[in-house]
């Protein structure tokens, strides 16, 4: 885990290497699993699903990798796994700053 600065957020954030998103990647899919798994059981509609209950496990794990307390388990994995999982080499964007990826070809940071 390294601390890079996340464009989304404006901020450094913790950001996992490619071990640890694999981890919190395969907690999440038990996350989501357990969701449907009650849903089913259940008939409950999404917004009445405690997302922090099904993803315990993940949201905890996540916070001893990085000492950063979550609760959205949807905020640490998202759609583009290059944007969370580090790289061996981060890229540095032209305005300066570290980008999570080799792959960052365009600057995000120029609305800055």
């Amino acid at each position: 885990m390294q601390l890079l600065w996340c464009w989304r957020c404006k901020a450094d954030m913790p950001m996992l290497d490619e071990q640890e998103y694999a981890e919190i990647a395969c907690l999440h899919r038990n996350g989501i699993e357990s969701v449907k798994d009650y849903r089913k059981r259940t008939g409950a509609p999404l917004e009445n699903v405690s997302m922090q209950d099904h993803y315990a496990t993940m949201l905890a794990r996540y916070e001893e990798i990085t000492g950063y307390k979550e609760t959205n388990p949807n905020a640490i994995v998202i759609t583009d796994s290059h944007c969370t999982a580090l790289p061996a080499q981060p890229a540095v964007n032209p305005c300066g700053h570290q980008g999570p990826s080799s792959a960052a070809v365009a600057c995000r940071h120029d609305s800055e």
